[in-house]
């Protein structure tokens, strides 16, 4: 079965000391809650979508210059069984230590389909004014655990070959390259790069 899969958009990328953290692999998803074992507060909180989210996921949409998702789509997700959507929150911990967005404001958002044993990773955005803080690697490691009870065995996403911010993402996150696919998007025109990631096996 063949997917339409969105562009995925411009993620900006973590620094610091966040980079640091998610290269070493020291951040996990507990209780819904994205944040390190280090003791620094979270930067976001990890949620379900919900109707009263929708509103702000496209305008997250619009300004990120993704797919550019209407509320319809959004409303469509929420009634499909295969799909996974989470929301990313700005924690009040997380705007203290980042100066970001402030607690409780939406930070981007994640779709991904579950299907037969692989993710789709179908969308993934990240407010302008919240990148850079890693909310892109907390919304995948979240999409991550939701795959993994699903019982998927990958990950699967595209993403534009000029996108490099989002390329250097997912290679940090363990994606490698699989594929390519020609003249995939529009408007420029360009090819897809095709990625794969296994999921890792959750704690004993």
């Amino acid at each position: 079965m063949i997917f339409r899969v969105f562009y995925l958009n411009d993620l900006g990328e973590s620094n610091g000391s966040a980079a640091r953290e998610a290269a070493a692999g020291q951040f996990g998803i507990i209780n819904g809650m994205s944040g390190n074992l280090t003791g620094n507060p979270p930067i976001v909180s990890l949620d379900r979508l919900t109707p009263g989210d929708i509103p702000s996921l496209v305008e997250i949409s619009r300004e990120s210059g993704s797919a550019r998702w209407s509320q319809a789509m959004f409303e469509r997700e929420l009634d499909l069984p295969f799909s996974v959507c989470l929301v990313a929150r700005h924690t009040s911990g997380g705007q203290a230590r980042h100066g970001g967005p402030a607690g409780g404001g939406l930070a981007g958002f994640g779709v991904e389909w579950c299907v037969a044993d692989a993710a789709q990773v179908v969308e993934l955005a990240v407010r302008p004014e919240s990148r850079g803080m890693g909310v892109g690697g907390e919304l995948l490691r979240g999409l991550e655990s939701a795959a993994r009870d699903r019982g998927m065995r990958a990950m699967e996403l595209e993403v534009r070959e000029d996108n490099f911010p989002a390329l250097r993402l997912y290679r940090r996150a363990g994606f490698r390259t699989v594929g390519r696919r020609a003249g995939f998007y529009s408007g420029p025109a360009g090819d897809a790069v095709l990625m794969e990631r296994e999921i890792c096996a959750g704690p004993a």
